[in-house]
């Protein structure tokens, strides 16, 4: 009997020690299940490292990171060596605030061939025009052909009022002023025989719209007077 009691006694305490142990470990289960569901720490930014030599102009740093110390170098005005032009949208030096001269063409006065052997001055006016000529970029010979088909495309009195308007020659010939930056979108007579045309107007429009526009303006100027009289001569307008 004392071997039988002795072997339950046993038999009970392995049981305690295996209760205890699965008590143990369901405990460090649920310790470790709870700990997943807790935030982790943000990541430490690091601080800024700036490679040798490295320098930035504005205010994004050349590195990432925080505590930025990298040398910083003022943005370089443009300095334009003496007598230094280029064309307009193009820069001509490093830097910023580019003020160097825009290069002008070389011819500003052309004289365009009309019918019945007439003639008519194109000035250019344009102002930081580039080195093009008019002739160069197509604007005189695209007026010249415009004013010419028109011509040929009226009626008589079509025709008679180009005559008052082309006819004459010397100081009473025709002028034709190209501008840029103005106000008015396309032309604008001054009078019989001054004309001013916007020069991105002649830059874009369609052979067929100029020959239209110059019908149209011929029709206003020669309801116009003529520029004032001196000895018998007109005033250059």
């Amino acid at each position: 009997m004392n071997l039988v009691k002795e072997k339950i006694f046993i038999m009970k305490k392995e049981i305690k020690q295996a209760i205890t142990i699965a008590v143990i470990i369901l405990i460090a289960v649920s310790l470790i299940s709870c700990g997943s569901d807790s935030p982790s720490k943000p990541p430490v930014e690091p601080t800024c490292n700036c490679p040798n030599g490295t320098v930035h102009t504005d205010a994004p740093c050349v590195c990432e990171g925080k505590n930025c110390d990298c040398k910083y170098e003022p943005v370089k005005e443009c300095e334009c060596p003496e007598g230094t032009t280029h064309e307009p949208g193009e820069d001509c030096c490093e830097g910023v605030n580019c003020e160097c001269e825009v290069a002008e063409p070389a011819v500003r006065n052309f004289s365009i061939e009309l019918f019945e052997d007439n003639t008519a001055t194109i000035q250019d006016a344009r102002t930081k025009a580039g080195s093009k000529t008019l002739e160069q970029l197509g604007v005189t010979s695209k007026i010249e052909t415009a004013i010419n088909a028109a011509f040929d495309a009226g009626n008589n009195p079509a025709k008679n009022r180009f005559r008052g308007v082309f006819g004459d020659s010397g100081d009473r010939a025709a002028k034709i002023i190209i501008e840029s930056n103005v106000t008015y979108e396309s032309y604008e007579p001054d009078n019989r025989i001054t004309l001013r045309f916007n020069f991105d107007y002649l830059s874009t429009v369609s052979a067929a719209d100029l020959q239209t526009a110059i019908t149209a303006a011929v029709t206003t100027m020669h309801g116009l007077l003529p520029p004032t009289l001196a000895k018998g001569k007109a005033l250059t307008p």
